[in-house]
């Protein structure tokens, strides 16, 4: 095994590094080491590891971290400030000079023996996954190993694993352990371990060039450097790095202070209906006219809503129109104030190192440059969207603000059918947030009220809004909001009916990663017509390539990848997509300027963050004018902007959510903004006009089927495929608004050119023309004979038949045409030319990816339901949920060979609601991975457990499925399941178990009768509220004799043990429940089946109680005992085998849902009455000891009938084991 040493900044989170730090927290870091520097020169060698504990506590962890010594460890840094909390780091401390400690040129000693020894002694024996880091230390020289490698490595490995725990046993002493099982091991690694290297003396000119220069307002090249020096080592000891505590640039994690202020702000708040948080309208009591929605809706309910353009959209009645109307118009505002803060910031940054007062022109976003919202309209429409030239007069103080040509600061059809921001009250009032991020000149948080524009802008004052943040110590550490912290804010404002949930971004990051490598090697082995196997196989190919004319052809390649988001929200998806791109362009060594020479910069993601790198350690940033950082700043620019233009699609039901999109790739673009050389450095360039890939739509509804064929209206217009992609590209880059609009209305003319054609071939438009003719003929006929009463009678039939037929045709074509739901249909065929081939053909995306919308079949509504009647999905599955018709649609927009990653519950690995999206998935397609994440917390408020997964679409033969079941986000990608395609299609019904045990499961279910086919099952209630109708013993005492007929027993979930009932005295009456089910309650023995559990748990009820939410399973096949069922309900086998065929329903904590299309096909062993004695006679004893105690401990008459059970199962020794665990 080799050691690889990285620097503190290069192992640093890189967006933690662009974090600023608090002076008062530096100072008291200096403080610390300046102490322990003074003291390593003083104290005695035996000292050092009270003098490492003492300088952590000072400088970060007292009272927030417990330090101690932990068995025969060193130190240990817990997670709390107490012992019973986790260990977080582990360390191991030696006196300077032992011949224990480890060394860059050999660290195969006992130091780090020990270290690995105590590792494997708290993740087996401890059970602790919290550990982060593990260091070696001799207070002078530090080593610090990020706990992954020694999962990886050490953890990992079965052989050591084994003799670790078989050492354990022995109670041999520890140096056994560290000679002949550690020492031998780490020699026969060929694997490289990383640590962190530094030795801590070396900073003593850093912290003595900190302390002469801080405080002042300007410092030299050197004393900068060394200040920045400093601060990696303080970030690198900090709880951020060795706790991986999260931090306020984390992209993972919202920023509940910022999130919350800005729903009061804006009116709304955050609640919880039906477990799960939605955004509402604040309640009546709470409302304040100077929050931004009542501001807006006191001005737009004067509007007659009728003439709002697609009103209908926006509710099903005025009040909820009215609301949404206002709603959208303020994130509209609000997504432009955003923007422009994010543009301020980054203004300030390019102009960091001018004098004060002409740094101080590039503040504008304040209550004192923007005085009330008249301003404000001003700046959006007559300063952004005008070239300084165009600009009026007295708009001469927004001079610097530059031109920037984005449809963000155009009128919206929405403002110009209701109101403008200028039309808000200035004057109306707003209480400060009970929390407010705002304080007074002693740091006292502030009360009172403000103006709306002014409390806004002092909010977003609070907060630090540059795009990456730099590496400084700062007296107000003002926290960064992020791109991606907005999305998720965002995010989660869009969820205002219905809920919405925000990929995190080391899902996202991973999703790209792993599917756009696949589609870039895809892409260039279609080109050169070569078999890539893999990514580094295509890089070293090009390797070849380096001639600038190689580069560019390459890049031609590279940008004809096409990747869409059916259901894009606020972007995040192609925001990482983007990001994605521009590093895989720099790994294969073609992210090139437009001369097709290499740019000298190293680009990688880290925190869903794009950074550059001039050296290894140095952060590029950008200098005006300066040509080397021109060109990088330059490439860098359009380089997005290619990709953004000719890549990145995106489509989604919510007006909202697309407008959240386009200005999250805005942003990317703003944050590599360069002044062009053609204005002598003082324009910036401006913004493309990127909107038009991002699209309103359902997704799912279209009229025009993707085959369908648009030859004709090829022939019959002067329009080709390429003069409308010509039309698409003019228009994203049209220089003035007036070009954009005319190409706007050439674009529209185009499709409606189309739409028109395709529309003739509707089948209901054919059947209408047809029959409206022979109605016409029959009219109209005449005849030289007079028709006999019979003859007449018979036309009179046909004519009122054709009428009717007409009349129906006319309805429905009209019915579609005025259709609230197809106001929103998206029409796949011809929306994006990107995507059809020059004869017009839909040819389709490279790459699907997204989170698709989880929506309950009885949520999505009637009239979508019959539009999308003809999906697959519906195959032989009672009612799908909405993300698998998103998989579906998927599926038909993905190109041959091309790829699809998506995010959703896993159920429709196994539920009968999957099969038909489960068959056309694996008859049609190559799942490439299948990474169960349900162990990781993914949505916070969400109790969905998901799969991210990949599929090709491609028909191939008996593939393997990689199946990957993640406990932490580290292991994604960690496949340790697989199963073939003929195993899947053999089981009957696709079923995609995620389980070693298949083989087993299928040996037990293997020829048996299901459960469903010998009983009839029933759920208790399903009636929300019951529980307010349910009674004490004491209350039902009280009753009177007629009272009490009313009601009888309750049994719950809690009271349903194995064998027994333990009844919590709980009554209910019948008025919860129809005839028809009081019916069924009256049987004198009925098995009761509890729902969500550890394990299957069944009882005999005898009382006729009702049920809450459990399972009632009655009217057995005579042929079979109760008690046999019973005994085979309550079995390890069972139990087994339920947990393993129905593992995606699994939930947090290991409980399992035990419901009623899951319990029927329990297989069931056909035997005698005869031969279930032995069954009967076990279970009977059990019962009569849990009658008298529900508690009894029968667990051995439980093992006679485990033994029974695997016995008729027929299961051998070994496979009983497996059962036993």
């Amino acid at each position: 095994m080799k050691l690889q040493t990285l620097k503190p900044a290069q192992s640093l989170n890189q967006a933690y590094r662009k974090e600023h730090v608090e002076a008062k927290e530096f100072e008291r870091f200096a403080d610390a080491l300046e102490k322990l520097l003074e003291e390593m020169e003083k104290q005695r060698e035996e000292n050092t590891k009270n003098l490492m504990s003492d300088f952590l506590k000072d400088a970060y962890y007292k009272n927030l971290h417990a330090i101690n010594t932990k068995h025969d460890i060193d130190n240990v840094i817990h997670h709390q400030d107490t012992q019973k909390s986790p260990v977080g780091v582990m360390i191991e401390n030696k006196k300077p000079n032992s011949r224990e400690f480890i060394t860059k040129n050999n660290f195969n000693k006992k130091s780090f023996h020990q270290l690995v020894y105590y590792y494997l002694v708290e993740r087996v024996e401890e059970k602790n996954t919290e550990v982060k880091n593990l260091v070696v230390t001799d207070v002078y020289e530090w080593f610090i190993f990020d706990e992954n490698q020694f999962d990886k490595l050490f953890y990992k490995n079965n052989s050591l694993l084994k003799k670790f725990k078989d050492f354990q046993r022995s109670k041999k002493s520890t140096s056994h352990f560290y000679t002949e099982i550690a020492q031998p091991f780490i020699d026969s690694l060929d694997e490289e371990i990383i640590c962190t290297h530094f030795k801590i003396k070396e900073y003593q000119k850093e912290l003595e060039s900190f302390r002469q220069n801080f405080g002042k307002e300007e410092t030299d090249e050197e004393a900068q450097k060394d200040q920045i020096k400093l601060i990696h080592l303080y970030k690198i000891l900090s709880p951020v790095h060795l706790l991986k505590k999260p931090f306020a640039n984390d992209s993972n994690s919202l920023n509940k202070d910022f999130y919350n202020e800005l729903l009061h702000i804006l009116g709304l708040e955050e609640v919880k209906e039906q477990n799960k948080k939605v955004i509402k309208r604040k309640n009546e009591k709470e409302r304040e006219r100077g929050s931004f929605l009542e501001n807006t809706l006191a001005k737009v309910e004067r509007k007659r809503v009728e003439t709002v353009r697609n009103h209908k959209s926006y509710g099903d009645n005025d009040t909820e129109k009215y609301e949404n109307i206002a709603l959208e118009l303020c994130i509209t505002w609000t997504n432009r104030m955003l923007f422009l803060k994010l543009l301020e910031a980054q203004l300030l940054q390019y102009y960091k190192t001018e004098k004060k007062e002409i740094r101080q022109k590039y503040k504008f976003l304040n209550i004192q440059t923007i005085q009330n919202f008249n301003v404000l309209d001003e700046l959006f429409f007559d300063v952004l969207a005008k070239k300084p030239k165009e600009r009026r007069e007295h708009l001469n103080n927004f001079a610097h603000i530059p031109y920037l040509n984005s449809s963000l600061f155009e009128e919206t059809p929405l403002e110009a059918d209701t109101v403008l921001v200028n039309n808000l009250a200035d004057n109306a009032e707003l209480t400060l947030y009970s929390k407010t991020v705002l304080k007074d000149d002693n740091g006292v948080r502030r009360t009172g009220k403000e103006t709306p524009l002014s409390y806004f802008f002092q909010f977003l004052d609070a907060y630090n809004f540059s795009s990456e943040g730099t590496e400084e110590i700062r007296k107000d550490k003002k926290t960064l909001i992020n791109a991606s912290v907005l999305g998720l804010i965002f995010e989660k404002i869009n969820g205002y009916k219905d809920g919405s949930f925000y990929t995190p971004s080391f899902i996202t990051m991973y999703m790209c990663r792993q599917t756009l490598r696949r589609s870039v090697v895809q892409k260039f082995s279609e080109e050169y017509n070569m078999e890539f196997e893999n990514f580094e196989d295509l890089s070293f190919f090009l390797s070849s390539k380096y001639k600038p004319e190689d580069k560019l052809k390459n890049n031609k390649i590279f940008d004809s990848i096409k990747i869409c988001d059916p259901s894009v929200g606020s972007g995040h998806f192609l925001v990482s997509a983007l990001n994605e791109l521009i590093t895989l362009k720099s790994e294969l060594g073609i992210l090139a300027d437009s001369t097709g020479k290499g740019l000298p910069v190293d680009i990688r993601i880290e925190n869903d963050e794009l950074f550059a790198f001039e050296t290894a350690n140095d952060f590029f940033e950008y200098q005006i004018g300066n040509k080397g950082s021109q060109t990088i700043q330059k490439t860098l620019f359009h380089e997005k902007q290619k990709l953004i233009e000719n890549c990145l699609f995106g489509v989604d039901i919510n007006p909202n959510s697309v407008k959240i999109c386009r200005l999250r790739l805005w942003i990317e673009l703003l944050k590599n903004a360069y002044y062009t050389k053609e204005s002598n450095y003082t324009e910036l360039e401006t913004l493309p006009n990127i909107d038009i890939n991002i699209k309103t739509g359902n997704s799912l509804i279209s009229r025009f089927d993707l085959d369908a064929d648009i030859s004709k209206a090829l022939k019959k217009s002067n329009w080709t495929i390429d003069s409308y992609r010509m039309a698409v590209q003019t228009y994203r880059n049209a220089t003035s608004k007036d070009q954009k609009y005319e190409m706007e209305k050439l674009i529209d003319t185009i499709k409606a050119d189309f739409r028109s054609e395709v529309s003739k071939k509707d089948p209901k438009l054919l059947a209408l023309s047809k029959k409206t003719a022979e109605l016409q003929t029959l009219l109209t006929q005449t005849s030289v004979f007079e028709l006999s009463k019979t003859e007449q009678k018979a036309k009179d039939k046909k004519i009122d038949k054709l009428q009717k037929e007409v009349l129906k045709l006319n309805t429905e074509i009209e019915d579609i045409k005025s259709s609230k739901i197809y106001q929103n249909a998206f029409e796949w065929r011809f929306e994006f030319p990107e995507v059809l081939d020059n004869k017009g053909n839909f040819i389709g995306f490279d790459v699907v990816i997204g989170n698709p919308p989880y929506v309950d079949y009885r949520e999505i509504g009637k009239e979508t339901t019959q539009i999308i009647s003809h999906f697959q999905t519906n195959f032989q599955s009672p009612r799908p949920n909405l993300y698998q018709y998103f998989i579906e649609r998927a599926f038909q927009i993905t190109k041959q060979k091309g790829y699809c990653c998506y995010i959703n519950p896993n159920q429709f690995l196994s539920i009968d609601a999957g099969f038909g999206i489960r068959k056309l998935l694996v008859e049609n397609t190559i799942i490439k991975f299948i990474n169960d994440v349900s162990n990781i917390s993914v949505f916070d408020e969400a109790a969905t457990y998901t799969v991210v997964w990949c599929f090709q679409k491609e028909k191939n033969g008996n593939y393997l499925i990689q199946i990957s079941k993640c406990k932490e986000a580290k292991e994604l990608g960690q496949y340790n399941l697989s199963v073939r395609k003929n195993e899947v299609i053999s089981n009957g019904k696709y079923l995609i178990i995620a389980s070693p045990y298949q083989w087993l499961i299928l040996k037990i279910e293997k020829d048996r009768q299901k459960l469903k086919d010998i009983c009839e099952m029933f759920w208790g209630t399903s009636k929300s509220g019951y529980g307010k109708l349910k009674i004490k013993k004491e209350e039902y005492l009280k009753l009177s004799k007629k009272q009490k007929e009313e009601y009888k027993p309750l049994l719950q979930t809690r009271d349903i043990k194995n064998y027994a009932i333990d009844w919590k005295e709980e009554y209910l009456t019948k008025d919860v429940f129809s005839d028809a089910v009081l019916k069924k309650f009256e049987e004198e023995e009925k098995l009761v089946v509890a729902r969500l559990t550890l394990q299957l748990q069944a009882a005999i009820d005898t009382k006729q109680s009702f049920v809450g939410k459990s399972t009632v399973i009655h009217k057995i096949n005579p042929a079979f005992s109760k008690k046999y069922i019973l005994a085979l309900l309550n079995s390890k086998l069972i139990d087994f085998w339920y947990k393993n065929y129905f593992e995606n329903t699994h939930m947090s904590g290991g409980y399992i849902r035990f419901d009623i299309p899951y319990l029927q096909k329990i297989p069931v062993p056909v035997i005698s009455l005869e031969e279930q004695k032995p069954f009967i006679t076990l279970v009977e004893q059990i019962l009569s000891l849990k009658k008298e105690n529900p508690s009894a401990d029968t667990s051995a008459l439980e093992s006679e009938i485990d033994a029974l059970v695997y016995g008729l199962y027929g299961l051998s020794e070994e496979e009983i084991a497996v059962i036993n665990g």
